[in-house]
């Protein structure tokens, strides 16, 4: 998953502290999900990243439903 947050962040051109801000938790707690000290991450602050992301809740998981 934390693989996902950044990747997606950078191709969206978007800096953690932005994101964090977009999911509504801090720059600490969004460094601790790209570091994977985070490992899980509420429905609500998936669902504010994959919207400022423009992706889906899948993608930042990496999942495919259809495996």
């Amino acid at each position: 998953m934390r693989e996902n947050f950044k990747k997606l962040r950078l191709e969206a051109g978007m800096t953690q502290k932005e994101l964090a801000d977009k999911m509504g938790i801090s720059v600490g707690a969004y460094r601790s999900i790209e570091s994977g000290k985070r490992i899980t991450v509420k429905i609500h602050e998936l669902k504010k990243a994959a919207k400022a992301l423009d992706c889906s809740i899948y993608a930042l998981l990496d999942y495919n439903p259809d495996e």
